[in-house]
């Protein structure tokens, strides 16, 4: 029996928009797993040996007492976070309608915390930086607000494309 090019169905390649943030979600959903378990070992190691305890490390304000004495729950949140990312990216390049929700809640959680970080900045002026040239930290100080906002603003602007009409019947 012969089959002709009539008889295959067409079966499009998808966007561009899929394929582009799928692969980039890919890639840097591994690189932040990747050097995520190293310190994540090590600090939970740290953590079971004595050495390391909430009051070890100094904080400035609020957000940063709650990050410090929660630490291990935060790296950890983070490592989950990095799996869901890379699952709900795998997941967009085969165009698994699961991925979608997957992605929006991610990228959400992204989002929030970027705002958190940037209020954090905002309200208090404290030292970020390790760096002893101090024109170098004013620098940084006046463009840090700028990169986490754009961060907002793109993370923002891919949770609405992707819950787009158009992106959903793509990946159903």
């Amino acid at each position: 029996m012969r089959t002709s090019q009539s008889d295959i169905p067409a079966r499009s390649s998808g966007s561009r928009f899929i394929r582009f943030w799928g692969w980039l979600f890919v890639l840097a959903s591994s690189l932040f797993l990747f050097i995520s378990i190293l310190p994540n070992v090590l600090l939970f190691k740290l953590y079971a040996e004595g050495v390391v305890d909430s009051a070890t490390f100094p904080a400035h304000n609020m957000l940063e007492v709650v990050f410090y004495s929660n630490l291990r729950l935060f790296a950890a949140l983070f490592t989950l976070l990095n799996l869901l990312w890379l699952f709900g990216a795998i997941g967009m390049l085969r165009r698994r309608d699961w991925s979608r929700p997957l992605l929006t809640v991610v990228l959400c959680f992204l989002a929030v915390s970027l705002l958190l970080v940037l209020s954090n900045f905002l309200a208090f002026d404290y030292e970020i930086t390790a760096w002893r040239d101090p024109e170098r930290n004013e620098r940084f100080k006046a463009y840090f607000p700028w990169a986490l906002g754009g961060g907002v603003v793109l993370l923002v602007g891919l949770i609405y494309r992707l819950n787009t009409g158009r992106v959903a019947r793509e990946l159903s």
